[in-house]
């Protein structure tokens, strides 16, 4: 769940990663404190793109409900 969670909010930008860094400090976890590292590091590289700038035709964007 962390790594689904901690990967959504890292992708959010800035605030996101705010949160996932806050929670990295608070964490005793091995095993969590990695995956939450694994998600910051991952967003921070330079050929990562967030998932709202992927390209999509129109009918892949009309089969994610809520997408506009």
């Amino acid at each position: 769940m962390w790594r689904a969670v901690s990967s959504v909010l890292a992708d959010m930008g800035r605030e996101g990663s705010q949160l996932v860094q806050s929670r990295l400090a608070e964490v005793r976890d091995a095993s969590e404190k990695m995956l939450l590292r694994d998600s910051l590091e991952y967003a921070a590289k330079t050929e990562y793109r967030p998932i709202l700038q992927y390209p999509l035709s129109e009918a892949e964007r009309n089969g994610i409900r809520g997408c506009r």
